[in-house]
């Protein structure tokens, strides 16, 4: 970790599935060379260390249930969570 991101705070979306991403970003390898694994998490080594202000997840998946008796149930977060009856639903 920089010096000058040591102390700091970071207020974005960070799941599980960013610590494997992360860790290759920390330690500087690029992910073509194991992109035979399929990644669900993004790099969240230059927000965390400030080189970059961007925040790499604006929503996060919480839940999917397909199998509910509702034709299946989602809950998002992006800094509020709604809820929609049917994730599969294209109207």
């Amino acid at each position: 970790m920089p010096a000058s991101a040591r102390g700091s705070s970071f207020s974005g979306i960070v799941h599980i599935s960013d610590v494997y991403p992360t860790l290759l970003g920390a330690a500087n390898i690029p992910a073509d060379l194991v992109d035979h694994f399929a990644f669900d998490g993004v790099d969240q080594w230059a927000a965390l260390t400030g080189v970059d202000d961007k925040k790499p997840r604006s929503e996060l998946i919480i839940n999917i249930d397909d199998l509910s008796e509702a034709d299946g149930l989602a809950a998002f977060s992006t800094g509020f969570a709604y809820i929609t009856s049917n994730p599969y639903d294209d109207e």
